[in-house]
């Protein structure tokens, strides 16, 4: 798929958004159950380290779209 141009950002754009509001429905909704998986340990000591990366991933790749979008670049 082609993302070059305009349209391509904002479609890119649009999908992390939504990939990112997913990713934070979801962790509200199972709330619960993940924090009672975490608490236990043994063999769920990982599990905070996974969301935090896959949050940190999906976010990241909508923040940096936004900024694209409306047009602020970083320093080269």
């Amino acid at each position: 798929m082609d993302q070059s141009g305009k349209g391509g950002s904002v479609r890119l754009l649009l999908l992390s958004g939504m990939g990112s509001a997913t990713v934070y429905g979801i962790l509200y909704r199972y709330e619960d159950l993940l924090m009672d998986l975490m608490s236990r340990g043994k063999e769920f000591f990982w599990l905070p380290v996974v969301i935090a990366l896959l949050v940190s991933l999906v976010h990241g790749t909508f923040t940096a779209q936004f900024w694209s979008c409306i047009g602020i670049q970083a320093k080269q």
